[in-house]
């Protein structure tokens, strides 16, 4: 098994990483357990060394099985929650990040676009929670007793970190500090601003009132929605993302009550249908400006939405 990037890589690098089976930026070697060398900084400081590359991408491994517990919270103990996750990681998110981002990877040659991992932890996170939640089946209380947030400032507090760090995943998938980072760290604060404010008003008039775990529930959302194309779409489309996800990711959150399955903290509520969106919207709004003519060719066609795998 090769491993290459999603991201251009340099093409005079050769040297064996640590990549543990996730996917590292500048990987070209089998993925095993190898020695670690620097890249080559000579060009002002360019290229991010390898070892590091190998942790950042090591981030996103070992925040995507972290979301799935949100699904079930309160019903499972610590050890079989640890080896759950573990199977879960090697697989599910594996296969899942090698096809979508590495260049040998079926769903990277069939032009899935995914920046920063739409596909890759929300898609899949959300989902897995879902037939998690249904599985282990629902808390003591549920549906007699009201679970609602106890701490709403640790709430507020916990979502402002999130926000804060969404940047440093969507602007650091760029790979370099450049027009593209910045420009990803820019839509992910549009779309995030935009989905509170969509899923405040669309709250305010169903219910009569807006909620401060609505709006942190708003703004997390756009997070996840921009999130495969934060590196792809230009202010405008970051605009539309947020005001397309904040409306109906708050209605699908709803299809707990309707189906009766215990999402304890939205896990699948707000990553599942958010990351789908993102990448339904990341097929019509990429830009070839943005994104470069290799990495956004077929966004650009009018049959560009096939190129999308949910």
């Amino acid at each position: 098994m090769t491993l290459e990037s999603h991201h251009e890589i340099n093409p005079g690098v050769s040297e064996p990483i640590f990549c543990m089976c996730v996917p590292c930026p500048y990987a070209s070697t089998p993925c095993a357990l190898r020695s670690t060398q620097a890249l080559d900084t000579s060009r002002s400081g360019e290229w991010l060394t390898r070892r590091w590359a190998g942790r950042y991408e090591l981030t996103f491994a070992i925040i995507t099985p972290a979301l799935i517990p949100g699904a079930f919270a309160d019903r499972m103990r610590f050890g079989p929650m640890l080896l759950f996750i573990a199977l879960w990681h090697l697989l599910v998110y594996c296969p899942i990040a090698h096809s979508t981002w590495m260049t040998d990877g079926f769903l990277h040659k069939a032009g899935v676009l995914d920046f920063a991992g739409g596909n890759v932890v929300h898609v899949a996170a959300g989902f897995s929670g879902l037939v998690s939640s249904i599985i282990v089946g629902k808390r003591t209380g549920y549906g007699h007793e009201q679970f609602s947030a106890h701490n709403m400032l640790i709430s507020v507090l916990g979502a402002s970190l999130l926000w804060v760090g969404w940047c440093g995943f969507n602007g650091g998938s760029a790979g370099h500090a450049n027009a593209q980072a910045s420009m990803a760290v820019l839509n992910t604060n549009i779309a995030a601003a935009m989905a509170s404010l969509g899923w405040m008003v669309v709250e305010w008039a169903l219910k009569g009132r807006p909620s401060v775990l609505g709006m942190i529930s708003g703004a997390i959302t756009g997070l996840v929605c921009i999130t495969p194309g934060a590196g792809y779409v230009n202010v405008t489309g970051a605009f539309c993302f947020g005001i397309i996800a904040g409306p109906t990711v708050f209605f699908a959150s709803q299809l707990k009550d309707l189906f009766h399955f215990d999402d304890a903290l939205d896990a699948f509520g707000i990553h599942g249908p958010g990351g789908v969106l993102g990448g339904l919207l990341t097929a019509f709004f990429a830009t070839e400006s943005i994104a470069g003519k290799v990495r956004c060719r077929h966004s650009l066609s009018h049959k560009r939405l096939h190129r999308i795998t949910l």
